[in-house]
């Protein structure tokens, strides 16, 4: 005759966010009734004593990420606590999905002061950049850091940077004689800067003062003599 196992009641109450381990020793008082051709188990647990929980490796401060030329682009990070940190790995993604390791640099260990950090990253993909950083204890326990993100566009000469902008964005560029006008919009469609032809040419240092702007998504749309038109998608810290 086959004996088919029946569970009509559960109850767990915890506190604890970790793996637990139950000892069969602390099952004690076990049971079993027949319902029906079914059967029914209760026992009584003794005891759980959970497992001891690490604190973060690190405490991050800081994480920023520019892009601070044409293919290139820069992070940086600081810590204000270090409790045997191990290391920190510098992942990257196209998509926020898929992440990949691009590098990663040695922690300080044991620290109370403010460490700061750098890393860069060459050849970045083209269009949405997003890192993150993974910071590794010794007892190989991690954490990630929140993720940051750089739009890197250089097509037909153009590049612009910093990208996210606080204050001054740059406009590199090989052909400013073949622009027409260079136009800032926000993301509801209002244009809130725009330069023609001599004006241009007049800019200081080719950069755009950003610093009044606030926080948001800006479009900049440079059209050429001919007509082309290149818009490029500029995030506002």
């Amino acid at each position: 005759m086959k004996r088919f196992l029946m569970i009509i009641g559960f109850c767990c109450l915890a506190y604890w966010a970790g793996a637990q381990s139950i000892s069969p020793s602390g099952i004690y008082g076990a049971s079993s009734t027949s319902l029906g051709g079914g059967v029914s188990v209760s026992w009584v647990l003794g005891s759980l004593t959970p497992e001891a929980m690490s604190a973060l490796p690190v405490k991050l401060i800081d994480f920023q990420c520019a892009l601070t030329d044409a293919a290139t682009v820069s992070l940086t990070w600081s810590t204000s606590e270090e409790t045997s940190s191990d290391y920190f790995l510098i992942q990257h993604s196209t998509n926020g999905k898929h992440w990949a390791g691009i590098g990663h640099l040695k922690a300080n260990g044991e620290s109370n002061a403010v460490k700061t950090y750098a890393f860069e990253h060459s050849n970045p993909a083209k269009g949405e950049n997003l890192y993150r950083l993974q910071m590794v204890d010794q007892d190989g326990t991690y954490a990630y850091s929140r993720v940051r993100n750089v739009v890197f566009e250089a097509i037909n000469g153009l590049s612009f940077h910093p990208n996210p902008v606080s204050d001054w964005l740059t406009v590199d560029a090989k052909d400013w004689v073949s622009m027409k006008e260079l136009k800032v919009t926000n993301i509801a469609g209002a244009t809130v800067g725009a330069f023609r032809e001599e004006q241009l040419q007049k800019l200081p240092g080719k950069a755009i003062n950003f610093q009044d702007f606030p926080s948001g998504i800006y479009i900049i749309s440079i059209t050429r003599k001919d007509g082309s038109v290149h818009s490029e998608k500029i995030f506002k810290n």
